[in-house]
């Protein structure tokens, strides 16, 4: 049955284009980041171990983070990517203001106590005084960022979505090539900067995440696509569409459920949440992208995309 499968699926030469012109886009991206990561740490790590333990553990307060927008911009892109099949544009713009709220909501908690009491927040994953103080210091600047990434990854979820992925990619190399040099820059005090140690890491990362928003959003608005909504747009939404449309929702209570085993990791997210099992033509791409690197939350949406005529 296996092996039938497969053939099939080689069959549909339309769909395994699209499936690998919207996949290799983001496996891409995703490298990037994890490039970043690691030029970040070889960074911080010149500075001390306590110094790279204090950064490490405030970026913990991030990785919760981006649990909660992992559930909202995963819900909000399936919807999309189904929204984009019909070619239903308005809902499209329902989907992305609600996952603008839901997000934005979200990081206000996250920026609180990163601005005002973050060696609390770093007492909960540490006693060690040393790295709260080298982690609050840190926090109290990263925490800018956390609502910028928020939007930010609600307007990339609508662009993967409606199969534009060519920008969000090259969007991704000008921040990541910007963050590199301003750590470079901000951290040793390169280039008349001054030297500004956790603190020029964090501002770095900052300065990098507005100008990826900034990006995304001139390119958005100047190109009059789906995800080019007013205000108005964003908002004209009730309480009808968000329980008729509570993919969000569903979501984000599989995030709470997968957070109790967190070491099965995405490939369990996406094998037992999403059903993946039922369907073989699934599971064999969700391997794919696992071995890609690309995120289990993508195979969804991706699907419903490559299927758009």
């Amino acid at each position: 049955m296996l092996v039938d499968n497969i053939k099939e699926l080689k069959k549909d030469k339309v769909f395994l284009n699209k499936i690998i012109m919207i996949g290799i886009p983001i496996a891409f991206q995703n490298l990037l980041n994890t490039l970043l990561n690691f030029v970040d740490t070889m960074m911080i790590g010149s500075l001390g171990e306590s110094t790279i333990a204090g950064v490490g553990l405030a970026n913990k307060v991030f990785f919760v983070f981006s649990l909660l927008l992992f559930g909202v911009v995963s819900g909000s892109a399936v919807l999309t990517a189904q929204y984009y099949g019909k070619r239903d544009v308005k809902n499209i713009r329902k989907v992305l203001g609600v996952s603008l709220i839901l997000g934005l909501l979200g990081s206000l908690i996250f920026v609180l106590g990163g601005l005002f009491v973050p060696k609390a927040v770093m007492r909960i994953f540490t006693p060690v005084e040393g790295t709260i103080e080298i982690g609050a210091r840190y926090l109290r600047v990263i925490a800018i960022s956390y609502p910028i990434t928020a939007v930010t990854m609600c307007y990339t979820a609508v662009l993967r979505s409606t199969n534009r992925v060519k920008a969000p990619v090259m969007i991704t190399i000008v921040s990541i090539l910007t963050n590199v040099f301003l750590n470079y820059t901000l951290i040793f005090g390169k280039f008349g900067a001054p030297k500004m140690g956790v603190e020029g890491a964090a501002l770095a990362t900052v300065i990098a995440t507005l100008l990826e928003l900034s990006l995304i959003l001139f390119i958005v608005y100047k190109k009059e696509i789906e995800a080019s909504a007013r205000i108005k747009d964003l908002l004209d939404f009730d309480k009808e569409f968000i329980k008729k449309e509570n993919e969000v929702t569903k979501r984000i209570k599989i995030l709470g459920k997968s957070l109790l085993s967190l070491s099965c990791g995405e490939r369990q997210l996406a094998l037992g949440n999403s059903k993946i099992h039922k369907d073989i033509t699934k599971m064999i791409l969700a391997n794919i992208f696992y071995s890609l690197g690309i995120p289990m939350n993508e195979l969804d949406r991706v699907i419903c995309v490559a299927r758009v005529p």
